[in-house]
């Protein structure tokens, strides 16, 4: 359900930000045709009583009087709607058609993408998969992002003429500085999606040490168990990279400043390793020992967000955020181990499980920096990194299955891309 709402939201926003026209800056792009004289471009800063500001290489103050025509240009630039389409294209397909079920997250299924949890895997379907989705990414998303810019393409110039009876022309101005007053409105509020390739401080440890207790990982592509298994049936092994890691919305209260609220998963991949041990004592009777040992961490956070943001470039296209955060994290830490020992394959001897829950909220922190380039003034692509720490706990051994006593830290870190809109 959370999915299908997460994607919606996504699908909508790249639909209404490949409509924008892309203009980034704070100022517009003219050329100024005076009375007497050759014409020249510069950007138009405002329009006042009796003057225009314009910025060519410096500043000008032309009096209105003197002015005969001026074109406004949006410059639509065609060849970025098919490259915003298809990233947009990409990460909905992707997040749609790759990442693993019943995992907490947007995690990429290991059968497409591969995956640091897994000795091997009879499933995995080779780069196909991933070509196949990525091409159906770009084939939908930049298709609607080329004939996008194919509609925009006939708005890119307005001609405003100012001639005939003072009223017309006052007509024409008031025309003019609307344009430059829409076009320089910036936009005030912010919906980012991100994702990123975590920094794992639980399952990494994890299957580390269930590969030195003995323990191995299923070979199918799925965790497939009956049983005390239950809480894995048909969870799929997921990657470390997580194609949702959070979602904000943010607004600004000055040219610099934004407070938001932000929704983090916390998660890593669930881990499940099984052993199949034969011994041969002195007796004819052969003896198996098998088991599993599972770990899952499930984590949510909920943050009040402050952020700093400056721009880097001369037409505004490039941007910088600086984020810190505090809110409430919801945890679940499941570790649970079993051992059986056999004889004959049929005699039981022995059959134990040890299980630590943990649930619990939190106090948490995040911190987030990372760079944007806007393509157009409603979308943006870049690169961040957040930082997301919730807390630390001591959990007991499980003697049976060889895991000693140890601390865990819920918080991760992730780097990663984050996909913009602005209204």
């Amino acid at each position: 359900m959370i999915k299908s709402i997460l994607f919606s939201i996504v699908l909508f926003s790249a639909t209404v930000a490949l409509q924008a026209q892309p203009i980034p800056t704070s100022t517009s792009y003219a050329l100024i045709f005076p009375r007497t004289g050759d014409g020249f471009s510069g950007h138009i800063l405002r329009v006042d009583p009796d003057t225009v500001v314009i910025f060519t290489n410096d500043y000008k103050y032309i009096a209105k009087k003197d002015i005969g025509r001026i074109v406004l240009q949006s410059n639509p630039a065609k060849s970025k709607g098919f490259l915003v389409g298809s990233s947009i294209g990409m990460y909905l397909m992707n997040y749609w058609l790759g990442t693993a079920t019943h995992q907490t997250g947007g995690f990429l299924w290991d059968g497409l993408y591969g995956s640091p949890y897994q000795d091997y895997s009879s499933y995995s379907s080779g780069p196909y998969g991933v070509i196949g989705i990525a091409l159906l990414g770009v084939l939908t998303g930049g298709g609607i992002g080329y004939l996008t810019d194919l509609g925009n393409e006939s708005g890119a110039e307005v001609v405003y003429v100012f001639a005939g009876s003072p009223s017309m022309q006052n007509d024409q101005w008031i025309a003019l500085s609307d344009a430059i007053d829409h076009s320089s409105s910036e936009k005030k509020f912010h919906l980012a999606v991100s994702g990123g390739q975590l920094v794992s401080n639980i399952a990494k440890p994890y299957y580390d040490n269930f590969r030195s207790a003995g323990y191995t990982q299923n070979s199918s592509g799925y965790y497939s168990y009956s049983g005390s298994y239950v809480d894995y049936q048909n969870s799929q092994i997921g990657s470390n990279f997580n194609w949702l890691r959070s979602l904000e919305l943010a607004a600004d209260i000055s040219k610099q400043i934004q407070i938001g609220v932000e929704y983090a998963v916390l998660s890593e991949p669930s881990i499940v390793s099984s052993k199949d041990a034969y011994s041969y004592p002195s007796t004819s009777s052969s003896l198996r020992e098998s088991g599993f040992v599972a770990e899952r961490y499930t984590g949510h956070g909920y943050y009040a967000t402050f952020g700093f943001t400056n721009t880097i470039s001369n037409n505004h296209s490039l941007q910088c955020l600086l984020k810190l955060g505090a809110g409430l994290a919801t945890i679940d830490f499941d570790l649970t181990g079993n051992k059986r020992v056999d004889s004959n394959y049929s005699v039981n001897i022995s059959n134990a499980t040890e299980n630590v829950t943990i649930a619990k909220n939190t106090f948490s922190l995040m911190g987030s920096a990372g760079i944007s380039y806007f393509f157009y003034d409603s979308f943006s692509m870049g690169l961040d990194v957040n930082y997301f720490f919730a807390g630390s706990e001591t959990i007991r051994a499980l003697p049976l299955v060889g895991i000693n006593e140890h601390k865990v830290n819920f918080g991760n870190l992730d780097v990663g891309f984050v996909l913009g809109y602005h209204f």
